[in-house]
């Protein structure tokens, strides 16, 4: 769980500290078709459709992150946590053009989510514009 924990923190590590290019906006609620594609991916993991969401991720997350690792080490990671319960997005970031990230526009959201077993948690996800104009998780972290 902890390679898991630690790859997608490095995805976060690198989006919000510093960024290449300037900032989209100082739009706190973000492009909405990110939020949208982010919280439908978010609901995947909330019934634990590990395989399909991991199959919604961008290409270059899928190199570095193979399915298998993924689905193992969620279903792990959300056991721990019990049921989803809620989830409050408190937080937006967009980029373009992170450092050691592929080019492009990117969105990280970050989201107070309650569970079952656990207190509140901080939900990050990384959303990244596709060629087709619609958008892609790039990274997903939850520190509790």
């Amino acid at each position: 769980m902890w390679r898991f924990l630690n790859l997608l923190s490095l995805f976060f590590v690198i989006l919000l500290h510093g960024t290449a290019g300037p900032a989209m906006g100082g739009n706190l609620e973000g492009p909405p078709e990110a939020k949208n594609a982010a919280q439908a991916w978010l609901g995947l993991l909330d019934k634990d459709e590990f395989a399909t969401a991991w199959k919604k991720t961008a290409p270059h997350f899928q190199e570095k992150m193979k399915e298998k690792d993924f689905v193992g080490d969620l279903k792990r990671a959300r056991a721990d946590l019990g049921a989803f319960r809620s989830r409050q997005l408190v937080d937006v970031q967009a980029l373009v053009d992170p450092p050691k990230s592929p080019p492009g526009r990117y969105v990280v959201l970050l989201y107070k989510t309650t569970f079952a077993k656990h207190l509140p948690v901080d939900e990050r996800v990384s959303m990244v514009a596709t060629d087709k104009g619609d958008w892609s998780v790039a990274g997903y972290h939850f520190v509790r």
